[in-house]
């Protein structure tokens, strides 16, 4: 059998997929052969005959490009704006803009996506030339699909000729496959005069004028029929009285910030907006604010002291300052008369570095030496690492959740972000705070997860455990950063396990939507796990604020609140407008408070108060959109390894908070 182009048999098999709106389907499919695509590659695509004759175009990721991840991330990117768009557009008032998604499956051994081919007889518009009326729904269209595209949260990036259809009564844009979201850095994508100078360039962060700019470049080539030079305005726009508008709004300006906004363009041709604007006064956003600012009200910066050694320069190391123990939280001070050095069989044997005359050696047992605590409340034998008594005042985090919430892997994927460098871009170094104890978590955890491995379940325990440990030095200082991850029936107990929540430096509140939101899309990820929702909230939330300590009636430790497997909704323009793009590097106060904001609203619209009483309880308190794994598990593994989605920004929030993050003002974050 001859497939619908007429060049090949099909190979035949089932096709398991994910609509636009949530649910799985399985077709019957007939594949045509692979065709090259150089602008796409290493993508390939081909002709897919689904069901008794539904014809669709699959663009795939083929095995042998697996190892290829900018690949992989583009094609997720190019999902992520395709089912944003048809999610927001094509029931709206201006349906047909778009070639429309029909699935996608990015955990197939093969990732890829469907679309409905182009229109029959569809030519492309530069060979069309509308003119006259036709001209002018034409420039209407195209302003309305670059509006469409901003607010869904993503910029295209390849509006050109070769892309946008006419199909005799209007324009279709082709495939989103360079798309990404809005503030993604740019990237060298497109040609001139095309795509708009900062994007060939590279510099900076997408922006939805970029669009704007392949608009009215388009627009010029149709109306003139050349292509103008590469990044300054046509020298004789003046000739052409059809591109008034976009004359006037300087939508041919080599810059960015020089453009007005498509919404302006569209106000002064009055066309309507195709998208509703995001309501910044909307009943969740305003709830937010007035939460903040009482909380402001309670807690002034000018009024709030910042702790001795916080946000200011110092000296990096204190080697006799009293700390307090994590466990037992008793007082204790560096002594060398009590020091000991781990042995293979996990025990610990007496070391006296005095005894060691080379300075080298003995400088490296001291990185590899715990002092045993003076337990003066007689809890049980426990050491704590000589780098946690001789450097500055010690910082744990703990992260609070239920079981099955993903806080192993998110701290996990915390680490491997840390071990790649992910907090230099903030003047912050990291080195392990005990060799053993990071040794042990890079193999129980970090590596296993990086070769693709779902982590087992953190088992219960009677007395808690750092999970791990860093020493981070910024600001002229070196403080320890310690990690505690308990399992979640732990956390809801109040024995002696939870008993270091009192002397806990900052925590890490992990929601998992499959619980918290009332989002039909997630109803089979439920039914898969054997997970319900929940409307009142998670267990180990009440458990350990009721257990911390209070100023006015709020707890006074910083904490970020995330809600972890994000991915699963990463088609909400919400989520997937902060998810995709990387933590941010300049303006971070100010990014932090937006996207506090955002999840916050997401979270009020979508679920129970509950859910939000680590922040309504937390004097400081930051929320944020994360994945810890980026994808989902298969049969006890990720098949295509994992991709940890802004898993550093509630802790680059806290280290804020905590007076480490340089060009931020400590007082500022979280509130």
């Amino acid at each position: 059998m001859n497939g619908p182009d007429g060049s090949a048999d099909f190979d035949h098999e089932d096709l398991e997929f994910d609509t636009p709106t949530g649910g799985p389907v399985r077709f019957k499919a007939e594949f045509g052969p692979d065709k090259v695509l150089p602008f796409r590659a290493p993508v390939v695509g081909r002709l897919v005959r689904l069901g008794r004759g539904w014809v669709v175009r699959q663009y795939r990721l083929p095995r042998s490009a697996q190892s290829d991840l900018g690949a992989r991330e583009a094609l997720e990117h190019e999902v992520n704006a395709a089912v944003a768009i048809e999610r927001a557009h094509q029931r709206g008032e201006h349906p047909g803009l778009f070639l429309r998604v029909v699935g996608h499956n990015l955990d197939a051994e093969e990732p890829f996506l469907l679309y409905e081919p182009p229109p029959p007889r569809a030519t492309r518009l530069l060979s069309a030339r509308p003119s006259g009326r036709r001209l002018t729904e034409t420039m209407g269209q195209l302003l309305v699909a670059a509006r469409v595209l901003e607010r869904t949260g993503h910029v295209c990036r390849t509006i050109a000729p070769s892309t946008v259809w006419w199909n005799g009564q209007g324009i279709r844009l082709g495939e989103p496959y360079a798309a990404v979201p809005i503030g993604h850095p740019r990237e060298p994508v497109g040609e001139a005069p095309w795509a708009s100078p900062e994007q060939l360039a590279g510099h900076g962060h997408s922006d939805p004028r970029d669009d704007l700019w392949s608009v009215a470049r388009v627009l010029y080539a149709v109306v003139s029929g050349q292509p103008g030079p590469a990044a300054e305005p046509p020298p004789e726009l003046g000739a052409y009285p059809q591109l008034t508008a976009l004359r006037e709004a300087r939508a041919f300006a080599g810059g960015s910030a020089e453009r007005r906004t498509v919404a302006e363009i569209l106000r002064a041709l009055n066309h309507p907006d195709p998208v509703p604007t995001r309501d910044r006064a909307a009943p969740e956003n305003g709830e937010y604010t007035r939460l903040v600012e009482e909380k402001r009200r309670r807690f002034g910066v000018e009024r709030r002291p910042r702790p001795p050694g916080e946000g200011t320069r110092g000296p990096g190391r204190r080697e006799t300052s009293e700390v307090l123990c994590p466990y037992c939280l008793g007082p204790v001070r560096y002594d060398e008369s009590n020091l000991h050095l781990p042995t293979d069989q996990g025990e610990y044997e007496p070391f006296v570095p005095a005894d060691e005359p080379a300075e080298l050696r003995r400088d490296d047992m001291l990185r590899r030496a715990f002092q045993r605590c003076p337990n003066p409340s007689g809890i049980g034998d426990h050491h704590l690492p000589v780098p946690y008594l001789r450097n500055g005042r010690p910082l744990t985090v703990v992260t609070v959740g239920g079981s099955l919430t993903g806080k192993t892997h998110l701290l996990a994927a915390m680490m491997s972000e840390i071990e790649q460098g992910g907090l230099e871009p903030y003047g912050i170094t990291a080195e392990p705070l005990s060799p053993e104890w990071h040794q042990r978590f890079v193999r129980e955890r970090l590596q296993p997860l990086r070769d693709g491995k779902v982590l087992p379940r953190t088992a219960s325990t009677r007395f808690a455990q750092f999970a791990d440990g860093l020493l981070l030095t910024t600001r002229g200082q070196t403080r320890p950063l310690m990690f505690f991850d308990l399992a979640g029936e732990d956390l809801s107990g109040h024995d002696e396990a939870t008993r270091f929540l009192a002397g806990a430096g900052a925590f890490i509140f992990v929601v998992d939507p499959l619980r918290a939101l009332r989002l039909p899309e997630l109803d089979p990820h439920r039914e898969r796990i054997g997970i319900r929702e929940r409307d009142l909230g998670d267990e180990a939330f009440a458990a350990v604020l009721s257990r911390v300590p209070r100023s006015d009636g709020l707890v006074m430790t910083p904490s970020a609140v995330v809600l972890n497997k994000s991915d699963l909704v990463r088609f909400e323009p919400a989520v997937a407008s902060w998810l995709l793009n990387p933590p941010p590097t300049g303006r971070i106060e100010e990014t932090l408070r937006r996207e506090s904001e955002e999840t916050y609203a997401f979270l009020r619209r979508h679920g129970s108060g509950a859910w939000l009483r680590p922040f309504t309880d937390s004097a400081r308190c930051t929320l944020h959109f994360v994945s810890a794994t980026g994808r989902q598990e298969r049969g006890g593994s990720f098949p295509h390894g994992v991709t940890p989605r802004r898993v550093l920004t509630p802790l680059l929030s806290i280290l804020a908070m905590a007076g480490l993050v340089e060009e931020t003002d400590p007082e500022e974050v979280g509130l």
